[in-house]
């Protein structure tokens, strides 16, 4: 079935009882995330209808990101200086002049709470060091959350699972005062190589699951805040700024 505009009543209950009165308004950005743990993208609500919502397609290097019809999404967006989101299947996929995406209209919407522990993705140095350990090993932070991270670090030193570290983290490169220290655990650990094509030239790396065991609430409350913060400025941004999408 192709593509058809409104017909007139479409949107007529976007601002129903319950939790669907916060349902995303047209003209929008929205985060739209394809599968569990997948790329993440900014798309433009086209339409909200009684049962469905008309979604830009995703772009990539400037290309058009198919998405199968089943594909389980998770949409977010801002309403009322509030984060929302939902999740959903996709109906179709139009490609053409316009391509856009219909999901399901969702059964439930919810409040994103500032202490959930969102991951984002981001590039950030950090210093792992293990306690009574000589010299901290430098790398750079891949995403991040209040309950975690994941790093790239350099090749050669074998991190085993449960093994505990210190983190020491930069939120705001510019400003090398300000700092996230905490105490984590190994989650998972494996080489960069099996998730990406190694460049011939390039230094060895390998990435380390990280989960915090011991950081202060006002520590967790400044990673919470950057996230949150990255997400407006990813929204703001739109679809030009950011059609290579983010993570993966």
């Amino acid at each position: 079935m192709g593509y058809r505009p409104r017909d007139g009543t479409a949107g007529r209950d976007r601002e129903g009882g319950g939790a669907l009165r916060h349902m995303p308004e047209e003209g929008q950005r929205a985060i739209l995330k394809l599968g569990t743990g997948g790329r993440m993208y900014v798309v433009r609500v086209e339409e909200v209808r009684g049962d469905a919502l008309i979604l830009s397609a995703p772009i990539r290097l400037g290309q058009v990101v198919p998405v199968r019809p089943g594909t389980v999404v998770e949409v977010q967006y801002h309403r009322n200086d509030a984060m929302y989101g939902f999740h959903s299947t996709v109906r179709e996929f139009h490609p053409g002049h316009l391509p856009l995406i219909s999901v399901a209209r969702p059964e439930e919407i919810r409040r994103v709470q500032r202490r959930e522990y969102v991951r984002w993705p981001v590039s950030l140095p950090v210093t792992v060091t293990v306690p009574g350990g000589a010299d901290g090993v430098e790398g750079r932070v891949l995403d991040l959350s209040g309950g975690g991270m994941a790093v790239s670090l350099p090749a050669g030193r074998e991190w085993q699972q449960g093994e505990e570290v210190q983190v020491r983290l930069q939120l705001c490169p510019d400003r090398p005062g300000e700092v996230v220290e905490a105490r984590a655990r190994v989650v998972r650990a494996w080489n960069a190589e099996a998730s990406a094509p190694a460049r011939p030239s390039a230094p060895r790396r390998q990435r380390v699951a990280l989960e915090f065991t011991d950081i202060a609430p006002a520590a967790r409350e400044a990673i919470i805040r950057y996230i949150f913060a990255r997400q407006r400025e990813f929204l703001r941004a739109g679809l030009a700024g950011h059609d290579r999408g983010a993570g993966g």
